[in-house]
C-alpha cells in the first residue's frame, strides 16, 4: 500500500467520486476541491504528492490554477484532465508547469499508470 497524498480539483461531482474511488483502491489518499479556490486551499495545506486538475473550474480556469500551485514551494506533480484536446492547451498546460496532460474520456489505467510513474518519478 502506498502512502502518497492526491488533490482531485475538479468541478464535476460525478468524476471526482469516481476518481475518489478508483484512487483509493489502489492505495492513495484523496483530497477533493470543487473550486479552484478550494483546489488552492487545500494545496496550501494538504501538502499533496501529486494533483489531478481539470482546466474547466467555475470560477477559474485551470491554467491560471496550474501557474498558482507551481508558484508554490511544492514540487507536487500536476496531471491536467480536461476534455479540452486542443493542442494549444497542451502545450501550454506543459510550458506552465504539467507533467502530463490526459483528454476525458480517459481510461483508468492510463490514468494509474501515468499517476504511478509520476509519484515514482517524485
Amino acid at each position: 500500500m502506498t502512502n502518497e497524498n492526491i488533490l482531485v480539483v475538479d468541478d464535476n461531482p460525478a468524476i471526482r467520486t469516481f476518481l475518489n474511488v478508483v484512487l483509493k483502491a489502489n492505495g492513495y489518499q484523496v483530497v477533493e476541491a470543487a473550486t479552484a479556490a478550494e483546489g488552492l486551499k487545500s494545496f496550501r495545506s494538504k501538502h499533496p504528492d501529486l494533483v489531478i486538475l481539470d482546466l474547466g473550474l467555475p470560477d477559474q480556469d485551470g491554467l491560471e490554477l496550474l501557474s498558482e500551485l507551481r508558484a508554490q514551494k511544492n514540487p507536487a506533480q500536476v496531471i491536467i484532465l480536461t476534455v479540452r484536446s486542443e493542442p494549444e492547451y497542451r502545450e501550454s498546460a506543459i510550458e506552465k508547469g504539467a507533467a502530463a496532460y490526459i483528454t476525458k474520456p480517459f481510461r483508468t489505467n492510463e490514468l494509474l499508470k501515468t499517476t504511478e510513474q509520476l509519484l515514482k518519478a517524485g
